[in-house]
């Protein structure tokens, strides 16, 4: 894939597209399963492919799939992921995707999903279960209610104001509307089936409901369940539907994906073969926000951000880039990126003359002190049963949680270290 060709090594010249309002443009533009799901008795392949690709059906399909191969091996971001399967047998991965396997004994989609698996996949497959249901837009007073907070924060985004208690109140407003118009999509995706934990004061324990029925849970959260939780996972399914097209468009100069961006070699990648689109549809659902000075904003736009001076991944959620005014950035899971850059920034300093090239620093085994965050270190059998305070006045010790430093190490799996030689082997012989 071309995520592990580039893989550990110092790009030059990048440029990064970012999806405007992903989530919430989903919502407001696309279309979800809106009826009941209706479980089939029986589904062949060829059934399968009639309920999706001529039906158009809502399907929500849980298979089996057997001699699973990679069209092509360049291809940009495998889709499976290891996370989302359940029993891999002889498989090959890169970065936590599947790039082969002879066996993935469940794994569960959305024609969607499916979609994309047919196009980059060759494989057999047992279906096991298919669901379908109809497909069309979400109610309109919560497309309503998103497309307003997204007026709003278009109103706020670049408000500015003389006073510097204003203009920190704009920000603070604008912050505060944006997380509202996150959060439709955060109410879609609660986990509705959950178990009560309840604090006993005179045991000092904790007693969680081991007896509750899963089935009469979610029976008792959708008597008062006010959005569907197959919405949450349209949502995201869609989102990564979009996502693909600006994969596939990057082609050969892609480097890097996150949830809604991309990240590719160059300027030859010519965003308008998609955004207009994305207008064409906003403009018939009447889907964007025009700002103060009369000018329209669309949700789900690749727009391009600021430009990449030079970039460097280690995988997934590590990767630190220099922009053109040479500021070191960095986003690594368990990392702060402020006190990282500082760190990596020191680690490239040298006694007399100019730092060196901070990126070289971000490899296998280079070790965080400061930015690794704060660790919860769990007692639960105290050594010290009570202490007494300098007044006399005893104090019982129980089992208790504590916050520490905690360092991060850069590391990579045997296994994944393998596939980056492999590759980088095969992009010298191209």
């Amino acid at each position: 894939a071309c995520l592990t060709f580039y893989a550990g090594l110092i790009l030059n010249d990048l440029n990064s597209a970012d999806i405007s309002s992903s989530y919430p443009n989903e919502i407001v533009n696309s279309l979800f399963p809106v009826s009941k799901f209706t479980i089939l008795k029986s589904c062949t392949p060829k059934k399968l492919d009639e309920l999706i690709y001529k039906k158009g059906k809502a399907v929500l399909l849980r298979v089996a799939l057997y001699n699973v191969r990679l069209k092509n091996d360049l291809v940009p971001v495998p889709y499976i992921l290891t996370s989302k399967c359940d029993g891999i047998y002889h498989g090959t991965f890169d970065n936590g995707r599947v790039l082969s396997a002879e066996v993935i004994a469940r794994f569960t989609c959305t024609d969607i999903d499916y979609k994309i698996l047919r196009e980059q996949y060759d494989f057999d497959m047992d279906i096991i279960t298919v669901a379908t249901a109809r497909y069309g837009k979400l109610p309109q007073p919560l497309r309503d209610c998103v497309l307003d907070y997204y007026k709003q924060k278009t109103d706020l985004k670049d408000k500015k104001s003389d006073q510097e208690h204003t203009a920190d109140f704009y920000k603070l407003l604008y912050n505060k509307i944006k997380n509202l118009l996150n959060a439709q999509y955060g109410m879609m995706a609660q986990d509705p089936v959950k178990v009560t934990t309840e604090y006993i004061a005179d045991l000092e324990e904790l007693y969680q409901d081991k007896e509750a029925i899963p089935e009469e849970l979610l029976e008792t959260h959708n008597k008062k369940a006010f959005l569907a939780y197959q919405w949450g996972v349209w949502v995201t399914a869609r989102a990564r539907e979009h996502l693909q097209k600006g994969i596939d468009l990057c082609g050969i100069n892609f480097v890097y994906c996150d949830t809604d961006s991309c990240k590719y070699i160059g300027n030859d990648v010519d965003w308008d073969i998609l955004n207009k689109e994305v207008k064409k549809n906003a403009e018939v659902n009447k889907t964007y926000a025009v700002d103060p000075n009369g000018v329209k904003h669309y949700m789900g736009l690749f727009e391009i951000e600021d430009h990449i001076k030079q970039f460097k991944t280690m995988g997934a959620k590590k990767y630190a880039y220099i922009d053109d005014h040479n500021k070191l950035h960095i986003t690594i899971a368990g990392v702060n990126k402020r006190i990282g850059a500082k760190e990596l920034m020191k680690a490239a300093s040298v006694p007399y003359g100019p730092p060196d090239n901070p990126l070289k620093y971000m490899k296998e085994g280079f070790k965080f002190i400061y930015a690794g965050g704060l660790e919860a270190r769990y007692n639960d059998h105290p050594e010290i049963k009570e202490f007494i305070t300098e007044d006399g006045v005893p104090i019982r010790i129980t089992r208790n949680v504590s916050l520490v430093d905690n360092t991060k190490t850069l590391g990579l799996t045997g296994e994944y270290r393998e596939l980056l030689e492999v590759s980088h082997k095969m992009l010298v012989d191209l």
